[in-house]
């Protein structure tokens, strides 16, 4: 996933994007990132990652089998609805949205 990148590179991203010698001002408003959008994403990392995890496990068999599948699905449930002491906001909405039936 390109968010994984982006995050460790959105620093420098960013300083780029507000240096008017790299970025004309008409073009910086559809550019802009703002500092609370990096930090969603950095919140949000520690539900993609498992996500990405079990995407590309799949993605390696033509047709997966339930055998395969369903232990995968159930372990990204039972990490992905664990609330944690340190959760952002952003990541309890998260996880509240992927427990919702």
């Amino acid at each position: 996933m390109y968010i994984f990148n982006f995050v460790s590179v959105s620093w420098p991203v960013v300083a780029v994007l507000y240096d008017r010698s790299f970025v004309k001002a008409a073009d910086a408003k559809t550019l802009d990132m703002l500092n609370k959008h990096c930090q969603l994403m950095e919140d949000i990392l520690p539900i993609l990652r498992p996500l990405q995890v079990v995407t590309l496990l799949l993605s390696t068999e033509s047709t997966p089998s339930s055998s395969t599948v369903y232990p995968l699905v159930l372990k990204l449930k039972a990490e992905m609805l664990v609330e944690k002491p340190d959760d952002s906001s952003a990541m309890q909405s998260s996880r509240w949205i992927c427990g919702r039936r």
